[in-house]
């Protein structure tokens, strides 16, 4: 998926995606982000931007690597940012 998808940078992290037959979602979050409460916020903050780009039409494969800046964005700006890689996965 690394090497075939699209692959967008932003300050919460790495966000990878590939067309797909039907959206999935995978969350890479390192303990380089915070303790084990701070993993947990971050992983709850990316499935809630998951969940409010789901009923787009685009289903790609994603993949986020987080990174410290997850904490203190908004999940609306990650979800912003998981729909635009959707798209670009599927202009590629």
């Amino acid at each position: 998926m690394m090497r075939r998808g699209v692959r967008s940078t932003h300050a919460f992290g790495v966000v990878s995606a590939v067309p797909a037959e039907r959206s999935q979602f995978g969350f890479v979050v390192s303990k380089a982000v915070g303790n084990a409460v701070e993993r947990n916020r971050a992983k709850r903050k990316l499935r809630a931007a998951a969940g409010m780009v789901l009923d787009d039409a685009t289903a790609a494969a994603v993949v986020v690597r987080a990174s410290r800046g997850v904490l203190d964005a908004s999940v609306t700006q990650m979800a912003e940012a998981l729909g635009g890689a959707m798209g670009l996965a599927h202009k590629k």
